[in-house]
């Protein structure tokens, strides 16, 4: 990030939550009913392939994160840790 600020680049950090999902019809639906009733508000997205065969990664950008992923884990949807994303 230093090195981007020093050449003049604007840098703006911000967390993200990041969710593995079955390249399937549906997969982004789920995601997305499992906050729906709790009124964070989903900012924006971005999606990417990986190399796992079937399987995609979203990361989302919620207006209150912590709220997003307790809706989430409550159900059975497990965000993927910063450490794992490294390793993708």
């Amino acid at each position: 990030m230093n090195l981007l600020e020093k050449q003049g680049f604007v840098v703006k950090v911000t967390d993200m939550v990041a969710i593995e999902v079955t390249d399937a019809p549906g997969g982004l639906s789920a995601i997305l009913g499992a906050v729906e009733k709790t009124r964070v508000n989903l900012e924006y997205m971005y999606g990417f392939t990986q190399k796992k065969a079937g399987t995609g990664l979203l990361l989302f950008r919620f207006d209150d994160p912590d709220q997003a992923i307790e809706a989430l884990q409550k159900k059975g949807i497990n965000p993927v840790r910063s450490v794992e994303l490294f390793r993708v």
